[in-house]
């Protein structure tokens, strides 16, 4: 492929611009200034129309013209800066000067947007260091291990540990949900041992009644024996 990189006039966009490729031509126009911006008729070599493009890269037009034949050589490879061949027309709107110094321009800017870019990660890493050790240094930002710690110690009353208040890490939302489970646990504890009495209960009242029943009988036995 021959990629072409060809510098646009200021705030030019999309719509602007009209590009034609065909197998020996390429037209660019810009439509708002009513320009030729290039024009190379024949090319240097065939193209195919259907896989070349165009596109845009902030002020910059990129046409890629997919060649029919590469050539033997490297020089057959080459078309050379003007892209027609030499008994061709071949019109830019800027000279090769130019080009070369928008060409440096470009490329400086891309390098200092790059090291804008690097002291911008540089600058958000340190202020991310720091955010982690504030957050160590922080008591609200103890482990959860830690905070259970601190509130069973403000549950409990130890005055050798230091209290957890309110608002620090959701400890009284655990202080409160422990509270519920512990009255829940009671109720279950309750309700086992009067189930458990009430069994003892029922097993005491059937044990009285089966040895009453039993005296019972024995004593019928001892007077049918003493009838006899």
């Amino acid at each position: 492929v021959a990629e072409i990189f060809l510098p646009l006039p200021p705030n030019s966009v999309k719509k602007e611009l009209v590009c034609i490729i065909t197998a020996d031509k390429l037209y660019v126009r810009h439509t708002r200034s009513n320009q030729t911006l290039l024009r190379a008729e024949p090319l240097a070599g065939p193209v195919q129309p259907e896989q070349s493009t165009w596109y845009l890269q902030g002020e910059l037009l990129i046409v890629v013209l997919a060649k029919q034949w590469r050539g033997e050589t490297k020089s057959d490879q080459y078309w050379g800066a003007l892209l027609a061949k030499k008994d061709g027309v071949f019109e830019c709107y800027m000279s090769p000067e130019e080009v070369g110094r928008a060409r440096r321009a470009r490329e400086r800017k891309e390098k200092e947007e790059e090291e804008r870019r690097r002291e911008r990660i540089k600058a958000s890493e340190r202020e991310a260091a720091q955010r982690a050790l504030q957050d160590k240094s922080a008591p609200s930002q103890l482990p959860p291990t830690r905070q259970r710690t601190l509130c069973s110690a403000s549950r409990d009353g130890d005055p050798t540990r230091p209290k957890a208040t309110a608002t620090k890490s959701g400890c009284a939302h655990r202080l409160a949900k422990q509270r519920v489970q512990t009255r829940r646990s009671r109720r279950h504890y309750r309700t086992v041992w009067i189930a458990v009495a009430a069994f003892l209960v029922a097993v005491g009242w059937m044990w009285r009644t089966f040895v009453r029943h039993r005296d019972e009988q024995v004593s019928w036995y001892d007077a049918v024996d003493d009838s006899e």
